[in-house]
């Protein structure tokens, strides 16, 4: 059973994630400079204001959440280059065979033609060859832009070597 991975959900939860991150930790510095300026004033005293003090304590404990969301944004990024690496992995076994099948195929064409005329000069084939892909890249924030990034062997009547080239889309 194979499990298909969401390469477009993927860049986007993290482009979303980091999105999120950002907008808390710049909403948290605006709140923190109008709450430590409210806090700093001799007036502000009383039930209210160890209260205000109490909030500001646990906003400032809560801060790091927004860095660790910003943190599963970058695994997002890494799972998706990981997916994308196994991905060409197996678009290059595919090519791999399919050069197999092409090199078998031409041996054996050169066999039927050297046993029907020994002593014909009939040099032996040359196999062909499938180069591998690049590993990908992993996105960077706030954007993740997979770029072009996965891999396809197109196959000509007469290739010989095969290079990869590189698509946005599976």
């Amino acid at each position: 059973m194979s499990v298909r991975f969401d390469f477009a959900g993927a860049l986007q939860l993290a482009a979303d994630l980091t999105a999120i991150a950002d907008e808390v930790e710049a909403a948290a510095a605006h709140r923190a400079k109008l709450r430590d300026t409210a806090l700093d004033r001799t007036s502000f005293q009383g039930p209210y204001g160890v209260r205000h003090r109490e909030f500001a304590d646990t906003e400032d404990a809560e801060l790091p959440k927004a860095q660790a969301c910003a943190d599963a944004a970058q695994d997002w990024a890494h799972a998706w280059t990981s997916a994308v690496d196994e991905h060409n992995s197996l678009v290059e076994d595919e090519a791999r065979e399919r050069m197999r099948q092409f090199n078998d195929a031409r041996y054996h064409r050169w066999r039927i033609l050297w046993i029907n005329d020994p002593l014909g000069y009939h040099p032996q084939p040359r196999s062909g060859r499938v180069y591998p892909p690049a590993n990908a890249a992993t996105p960077a924030a706030p954007a993740f832009d997979g770029g072009t990034a996965f891999a396809r062997y197109d196959f000509g009547p007469h290739d010989l070597d095969v290079q990869p080239t590189y698509h946005s889309q599976p």
